[in-house]
């Protein structure tokens, strides 16, 4: 039990803040758009492309 009690507390000093997210370090600068940015038209365009990739795959494996 103490050495239960001794790593809580010792988690719990150590511990310092931290981002939700791995852009929000960059907060006030021109990177952090240009980051979000980026990102959202991955997040956009990969499920499209993937699903694509799929249409494609069955069209040319359909063709015989």
């Amino acid at each position: 039990m103490r050495t239960f009690l001794l790593t809580a507390v010792f988690a719990l000093l150590a511990s310092r803040p931290t981002w939700a997210c791995a852009v929000c370090g960059l907060a006030g600068t021109q990177d952090n758009y240009q980051a979000y940015r980026s990102m959202t038209w991955m997040m956009s365009g990969l499920p499209l492309a993937m699903i694509g990739g799929v249409f494609y795959w069955l069209y040319r494996n359909s063709k015989g």
